[in-house]
C-alpha cells in the first residue's frame, strides 16, 4: 500500500488538455458532499473500507508541503480516528491508533479486521470492540499483502507470513534466484506469493531495465518472463498485478532506447503473461489541470491520475472533481463500488476537514 500511494501520487497531471480542461470520455460517476468527520482538519489519514464503514486514522494537521520545496518535519501525526457509514452518511469517534499513522503506513485488512503496523510492531483492529490488539513481533517489513487469512510482508529476499487465526509466524524458503532481484512489492494470489524487482547490474545504457517477477507456488521460486515495463506493479486485481501508469519513456537523447516503453501493463502470475494496460489509455493532462490527484484500488478498479481505470472492462473514466477547496494531498479509498475520500489540502496546503464520496453508475 505504502508503494501504490508513492507511485500513484508521482503521476505528473500536467500536459495538454481540450479547451476545456477534459478530452471526451464518461464520467466515472457523481461527487456529493459526505457528513464532516468528528476530527480536526488534517491531510493524509489511513484510510481502511471494513466491509461497512471506512476508517479515518490518523493523518497530519499542519500545512502540507508544496512539491518543490524542502519542508522541515512538523510533527504533526495523529492517533486518533473515526468511523464513516456511507449508508447512512455518519460518523463514529474511534479509539485512538497505537501509533502515529497517515496513509503512507503499512495496513492490509483481512476479513473486514484492519492491520497496521511497521517494521517492528503490528496490531489489528476490532471494531465491533473498538479496540486495538497486538499481535506477535515479526521478523521485520510492514503488512503488504494478505490471502485466506495469512499476512506477507517481507525483507529482502525472506518472506514471511502471520497467520491471524492462530497468532504464529512462519518463513517461506528464502528466494535465492541469482540474479537477486532488487525488489520493489510483495503480492499475494491464489497461484502463489509473487515479488516484483528488477535487475539493473547487467543491463546496456542503451536497454531499458524491465520488471521481473519471481513466484513462489508453495514448492519452489521461479522466475516469470521478463515483463515489457519499467516501473513496479502496484495491485492485484484478482486477476492481473497491474501499474495503471500510463506514460512511457525512450530513454532520452543520450544512450536511447530502440523505442519507448511503458512504465504501466498488467501481469496474469498463473501464466506469467504480460500485456499492456487494458482498453485506451489516456495522456498526461487528459484529466485536466484540476484534476483530483486521488490514488485508491480495490478489485480491477484503480483510481489514478484524474481517471478510474477497470482492468476487467477495459476502461478508463473521468473522476472529474467536486466544488471543494481541496487541491492535493488527499487519501481515498474503495467502499464498494464508492469512492471515498477524507481530508486534503487547499491551494495554500492548509488542511481541510472535508469528506466526500464519488458513487458510479452501474457498471
Amino acid at each position: 500500500m505504502r508503494l501504490l500511494a508513492a507511485l500513484l501520487l508521482a503521476l505528473a497531471l500536467a500536459g495538454c488538455a481540450d479547451a476545456d480542461g477534459t478530452v471526451d470520455r464518461p464520467s466515472a460517476g457523481t461527487w456529493s458532499r459526505a457528513a464532516d468527520p468528528p476530527l480536526s482538519a488534517r491531510y493524509g489519514p489511513l484510510l481502511a473500507w471494513t466491509g461497512s464503514e471506512v476508517l479515518a486514522l490518523g493523518g497530519h494537521t499542519g500545512s502540507g508541503c508544496p512539491p518543490s520545496a524542502s519542508c522541515v518535519d512538523q510533527h504533526d501525526g495523529t492517533r486518533d480516528g473515526a468511523a464513516y457509514d456511507p449508508d447512512r452518511d455518519a460518523w463514529r469517534p474511534l479509539a485512538d491508533a497505537p501509533l502515529e499513522v497517515d496513509r503512507f503506513t503499512g495496513h492490509v485488512v483481512v476479513d473486514g479486521v484492519p492491520v497496521v503496523g511497521d517494521d517492528r510492531q503490528w496490531w489489528s483492529y476490532d471494531a465491533t470492540a473498538d479496540a486495538w490488539t497486538a499481535l506477535p513481533a515479526g521478523a521485520g517489513g510492514a503488512p503488504e499483502t494478505a490471502l485466506d487469512g495469512v499476512v506477507y510482508s517481507h525483507v529482502r529476499a525472506q518472506v514471511q507470513a502471520l497467520d491471524l487465526a492462530t497468532r504464529t509466524w512462519s518463513d517461506l524458503p528464502s528466494d535465492d534466484l541469482a540474479p537477486r532481484l532488487r525488489d520493489s512489492g510483495l503480492f499475494a494470489t491464489p497461484v502463489g506469493v509473487v515479488l516484483i524487482g528488477a535487475d539493473d547490474r547487467d543491463t546496456a545504457p542503451d536497454e531499458p531495465t524491465l520488471t521481473r517477477a519471481d513466484l513462489w507456488d508453495g514448492t519452489t521460486w521461479r522466475r516469470l518472463p521478463e515483463t515489457g515495463q519499467t516501473g513496479p506493479f502496484v495491485h492485484w486485481t484478482g486477476q492481473h498485478l497491474v501499474n495503471p501508469d500510463f506514460g512511457s519513456d525512450d530513454g532520452g537523447e543520450v544512450d536511447a532506447w530502440d523505442r519507448p516503453y511503458p512504465h504501466g501493463g498488467r501481469l496474469d502470475p498463473s501464466t506469467g503473461a504480460w500485456s499492456p494496460l487494458a482498453g485506451d489509455p489516456p495522456a498526461y493532462g487528459d484529466a485536466g489541470a484540476d484534476a483530483w490527484p486521488l490514488d485508491a484500488a480495490s478489485g480491477p478498479l484503480v483510481a489514478v491520475g484524474g481517471f478510474v481505470y477497470d482492468d476487467d472492462a477495459g476502461t478508463w473514466t473521468l473522476l472529474g472533481r467536486p466544488g471543494s477547496p481541496i487541491r492535493q494531498d488527499l487519501a481515498s479509498v474503495w467502499a464498494g463500488d464508492r469512492l471515498v475520500t477524507v481530508g486534503g489540502t487547499d491551494r495554500a496546503f492548509r488542511p481541510v476537514g472535508q469528506a466526500w464520496a464519488l458513487s458510479q453508475p452501474d457498471r
